[in-house]
């Protein structure tokens, strides 16, 4: 079969990359204990704007289908065009892209990677996951969330209070979180996140701050031995629903 056509050449090798142990080993060994680093040190050369506008839905059926879906209209209603036949909300997910010379409202430069192209996707933060037990090969999370810049580090989170601190679910959810996107290159942490770890971190040269809402909100399902687990975050006064 044909590898799809990408009109960034270098894209196929990125996803071979992201998925392999040696770029995971590149990474661990930037990781130092003692003290953080100026953004620079992390070789950034992405773009990934603040937005509003996206939802996301993770599902286990009895057939043992799964379903991990964020949708998005980008800002608070989207392009602020709705259709008139439809009266479906249009979305500006063109926002995503940078553009030459233009800085964002949120300090964030433009990226070369993601100017606009003909059949190009603007970056996104966006991360819906489904991850399998390696020995019964069954799913054990299907999980993803919704808050702009927060997703990834929020969803990331989730997994591991989940399935490395084993957490109870509706604790690896609930439980206040901090948050770094590198530029700006400020830990921040939700209200009710432990100051002493603010404060430790502070001591290893992190500018920390307090955020004064709850930041990403994210949904996740997970299988322990023959039941399931799910929780719909209390962020957003949710809850989950099973049949």
């Amino acid at each position: 079969m044909a590898e799809p056509h990408s009109p960034v050449p270098s894209l196929l090798q990125l996803i071979h990359n992201m998925t392999s142990e040696y770029f995971a080993d590149a990474l661990r060994q930037k990781i130092t204990d003692d003290t953080t680093h100026h953004m620079n040190y992390y070789e950034p050369e992405y773009f990934v704007p603040e937005n509003h506008g996206t939802a996301h839905l993770s599902v286990v059926a009895e057939d043992g289908s799964v379903v991990a879906a964020t949708s998005n209209i980008n800002h608070l209603f989207g392009s602020k065009v709705m259709s008139h036949s439809t009266g479906i909300l249009l979305n500006n997910e063109m926002d995503d892209f940078s553009s030459p010379l233009i800085t964002n409202d949120y300090g964030v430069p433009p990226s070369p990677n993601n100017f606009i192209r003909p059949g190009k996707r603007p970056l996104s933060s966006v991360c819906p996951a489904i991850l399998f037990d390696k020995g019964s090969k069954e799913v054990k999370m299907v999980v993803g969330g919704s808050g702009g810049t927060k997703i990834t580090t929020a969803t990331a989170t989730v997994i591991f209070n989940a399935l490395f601190f084993n957490y109870d679910l509706k604790k690896a959810v609930a439980d206040p979180r901090i948050h770094n996107q590198l530029s700006p290159n400020t830990t921040q942490g939700e209200p009710g996140f432990d100051e002493r770890v603010t404060a430790g971190l502070a001591l290893k040269n992190h500018e920390t701050e307090f955020l004064t809402a709850t930041g990403a909100v994210v949904q996740a399902v997970v299988r322990q031995g023959d039941r399931l687990h799910a929780e719909s975050d209390p962020r957003k006064w949710a809850y989950a629903a099973g049949y």
